[in-house]
């Protein structure tokens, strides 16, 4: 069994990373558009939620594709 090392990074991070658009996000992830809009504002909005781990996981492994590409 293979150990992937995927670091786990939240959906601001990749943001900065990749300079996506959210709706390129959208479709890499699969994630609704205004979920990720809630992610990704400020922690003082209203609209502001916490990411769970697993998506940390999962946007930590959409970097890794694409950093391998």
């Amino acid at each position: 069994m293979t150990k992937l090392d995927i670091e786990p990074i939240h959906p601001k991070r990749f943001r900065e990373l990749t300079g996506c658009s959210v709706y390129q996000m959208h479709r890499w992830s699969g994630y609704p558009v205004e979920t990720l809009k809630n992610w990704l504002s400020s922690e003082t909005s209203t609209r502001y939620e916490v990411a769970k781990n697993a998506v940390c996981y999962h946007f930590g492994t959409l970097h890794k594709l694409i950093d391998q590409a």
